[in-house]
């Protein structure tokens, strides 16, 4: 609930403008062309009720990274990174190379 809180005051107290330009930016932005020679590992998740980014973009992009792990979430939407937190968690845990029960 505290974060809930510092997210939305954080949120409201913004300049609507700058919202919509980073929103813009982000929906202009393309890594198709350079994002498979990435030398990394990397996990893609996936809200599967993602309306804002489309489920097919995002399985693409899991498509052109090497060795992707993909997990998808099923029935969560674009804001599930707030209110799937604990799938989050274990997601990343589990990617880090560590059980959810260890530090």
């Amino acid at each position: 609930p505290t974060s809930e809180r510092w997210l939305y005051e954080g949120l409201r107290r913004r300049d609507g403008g700058l919202f919509y330009e980073a929103g813009v930016a982000a929906y202009h932005f393309d890594a198709r062309d350079w994002v498979g020679r990435l030398d990394q590992h990397a996990v893609v998740v996936i809200p599967t009720r993602d309306v804002l980014v489309p489920v097919r973009a995002q399985r693409e992009l899991a498509r052109l990274l090497p060795e992707a792990r993909v997990v998808e979430l099923a029935g969560a939407g674009h804001e599930s990174i707030l209110t799937k937190v604990d799938d989050y968690a274990e997601v990343i845990q589990s990617f880090a190379g560590r059980s959810s029960g260890t530090g």
